[in-house]
């Protein structure tokens, strides 16, 4: 990855930022950061059955973040800038971790999330590099 943001990366975190504001990605988002509180995969069971909208909003929330950390884990996006301007994904990953080893278990997939957790880790370095603890309290939607 460039040491230097480029251009091109703060068009991308501009159009990140559009695709963020979509009506069915926000509501997904906003649900997700507010809402969402299962402590476990039986009360993830509970909470978004397959055929809920709520199992459409986690998956399209936490979805998108995947994409995003994949560009920051990939070197496509420079991650310093992109942390200066969003920590959403450190929420993210914050409100779902606990579940995520019975989730990979559930679809038989070990690498499921895994630029998601990752870019969550990447976050937490240059939060400390600002001398910044990194509580889940401080984060969006907490």
């Amino acid at each position: 990855m460039n040491t230097q943001p480029s251009r091109e990366d703060a068009h991308l975190i501009l159009r990140i930022y559009d695709l963020r504001n979509q009506d069915k990605l926000q509501k997904a988002r906003e649900w997700l950061l507010t809402l969402f509180q299962a402590r476990d995969m039986d009360e993830f069971r509970e909470v978004c059955p397959p055929s809920w909208e709520t199992y459409a909003d986690f998956h399209r929330a936490v979805s998108f973040w995947q994409m995003v950390a994949s560009f920051l884990t990939s070197g496509v996006l420079h991650a310093t800038l992109f942390f200066q301007t969003d920590l959403e994904l450190l929420a993210v990953w914050e409100r779902i971790h606990h579940l995520v080893p019975e989730l990979r278990a559930a679809a038989n997939n070990p690498g499921l999330y895994r630029d998601l957790e990752v870019a969550a880790g990447m976050a937490r370095r240059y939060l400390a590099g600002l001398g910044t603890a990194a509580s889940a309290a401080s984060l969006p939607g907490e």
